[in-house]
């Protein structure tokens, strides 16, 4: 994951030095006035490396350090097949608009059927 911007994580309910990014748990460790570091809520066990910042500047998080723990992430365990309305979609922005590039067809097909759920496994046109 490069960037995410800040609306992606969800914040825990009830503790405020919680985020959930990605699949994974997070546990702010420290804070500056430009950015604040969170570690993988499995860290003190496990040691996991798993490691995200968020810079204040820009609203965004990044710097991402790949998990060394085997926490699970939490993915519905039977995937949504999205084929069949992901033709009809293509098929329809094809018609209505054929000025667009490539990458902007793309993504706009993308930002359709998987915009905001990082977490829904899908099964699809790639």
């Amino acid at each position: 994951m490069p960037v995410l911007p800040h609306a992606t994580a969800v914040r825990h309910d009830r503790y405020a030095t919680i985020i959930n990014l990605g699949g994974y748990q997070y546990t702010r460790a420290w804070t500056s006035r430009r950015k604040i570091v969170y570690r993988c809520s499995y860290y003190r066990g496990a040691r996991c490396a798993g490691k995200v910042e968020f810079h204040a500047a820009t609203m965004e998080y990044c710097n991402f350090v790949p998990h060394s723990c085997r926490a699970r992430r939490t993915v519905p365990h039977v995937p949504r097949d999205v084929v069949e309305q992901m033709q009809i979609a293509v098929d329809k922005l094809a018609r209505n608009d054929v000025s667009l590039s490539a990458a902007t067809f793309w993504s706009r097909i993308d930002e359709q059927f998987c915009g905001g759920a990082q977490m829904q496994a899908l099964t699809g046109l790639s």
